[in-house]
């Protein structure tokens, strides 16, 4: 019943002119939530979180900060609106708070289960590259006319031994970009692998690169976001096979 009543409350949001808006829509969903406790919805079905690294700074694993961090989550077909969300950049895991009896405890959503999720502002897609591949979380940069451009945050892990004593320390990594058209990534290597994708463009992306490579290098970015902004509008230029 009560999943049923989300799938409901789901066919509104694709169905705007049933006098429902996603702004009108989604305190209802929150209401319901409230209603039947987020602790009884599938969000609970995940796996609770056992930290696996020992972290004595704030060189951390976790998107922008080790607290939580508001958000939303489209999970198993069903949207969640304002949880507490972490995003473990490393191991490429989404965690949210559940109230428990006890206080609360962390559950690592079942990856396959997440189709997309928006956390302090920033919005996330799960993606496959390859049919047989688990999905990868990525940040939309950029979205338009059946295309985006993603971005996918790296950590990398330092181990420090003191005495008896291991901890560890992640640092940003140098972050990779793809294009996605119709839900496939493909990485954006170089100048070459964008042209590929806008065979006639090629001519524009060059004197783009000539001209904004000290913003590349400062500002990947929006280096890539102000590229594809002038690109996308004639997506049937794409060339995705």
């Amino acid at each position: 019943m009560k999943k049923n009543f989300r799938q409901f409350l789901s066919l509104l949001l694709l169905y705007p002119a049933a006098s429902f808006s996603q702004t009108a829509v989604e305190p209802v969903y929150e209401l319901f939530d409230s209603a039947i406790h987020i602790q009884n919805t599938d969000l609970a079905n995940g796996t609770e979180y056992v930290e696996q690294h020992i972290i004595q700074s704030n060189d951390h694993k976790y998107f922008q900060t080790m607290v939580y961090l508001n958000g939303n989550v489209v999970y198993n077909g069903q949207p969640y609106y304002k949880l507490d969300l972490q995003y473990n950049v490393y191991d490429d895991l989404l965690l949210t708070r559940i109230p428990t009896a006890g206080g609360a405890t962390l559950i690592q959503l079942h990856k396959e289960n997440v189709q997309a999720f928006n956390i302090d502002g920033h919005s996330f897609i799960a993606l496959k590259r390859t049919s047989d591949e688990k999905p990868q979380f990525y940040e939309i940069l950029l979205e338009g006319n059946n295309t985006l451009l993603l971005k996918k945050h790296r950590k990398k892990i330092k181990k420090h031994l003191d005495q008896n004593f291991t901890y560890f320390e992640f640092k940003e990594d140098t972050p990779e970009y793809f294009v996605a058209v119709n839900d496939i990534p493909e990485e954006i290597e170089s100048q070459r692998s964008v042209s590929k994708l806008f065979p006639n463009k090629e001519e524009q992306i060059q004197n783009f690169y000539r001209s904004n490579s000290p913003l590349k290098r400062a500002n990947p970015d929006k280096f890539f976001t102000q590229l594809f902004q002038s690109l996308i509008p004639s997506t049937s230029e794409l060339n995705h096979n």
